[in-house]
């Protein structure tokens, strides 16, 4: 079992891999935008509600450690990932030019983006689900033991 400062340390590692990989997430798409006005005018909406969704998710992840915002890092970065698996694969409505497009090379770039940040957040879940088991592991051993010298100090101490 790791300590509350190992698990610390790796909250915190994973949060800076975390926003590294949505980051570049909305880095892709930032530059994937100019050419989505001119092909597919939804597609590009979609990208900046991508990006919005990003700096929303990043300034939650910096503000605050929630199971929630990394819960929905990982819904963000697979819905994102399994876009760009639809348009490779089947394509979408009115853009069907990318369907076996899977070696471009921004796309390459989006596809290890996601995954990482999928990954990273669903790690650190993880590890904040650990951390809150063994901070209230620590807590119930605590206030265990204040009970009992509280105990003994009624009862020796008597005064």
């Amino acid at each position: 079992m790791k300590s509350i400062a190992q698990l610390e340390k790796e909250l915190h590692n994973r949060r800076v891999c975390v926003i590294f990989g949505l980051l570049a997430i909305a880095g892709v798409h930032i530059a994937d935008l100019p050419g989505k006005w001119h092909e597919t005018n939804y597609i590009a909406w979609l990208y900046l509600g991508i990006i919005g969704a990003v700096l929303v998710g990043i300034e939650r992840l910096v503000v605050k450690v929630s199971k929630r915002d990394y819960l929905a890092s990982s819904v963000l970065s697979l819905s994102v990932l399994i876009g760009f698996v639809v348009n490779r694969t089947i394509g979408l409505p009115g853009a069907t030019g990318d369907i076996g497009n899977w070696l471009e090379p921004l796309g390459l770039l989006s596809l290890f983006a996601e995954a990482f940040a999928l990954w990273q957040s669903l790690a650190t879940f993880l590890v904040i689900i650990e951390l809150e088991a063994h901070q209230e592991f620590e807590a119930e051993v605590f206030s265990s033991r204040e009970r009992w010298v509280g105990r003994f100090n009624l009862i020796f101490n008597k005064g």
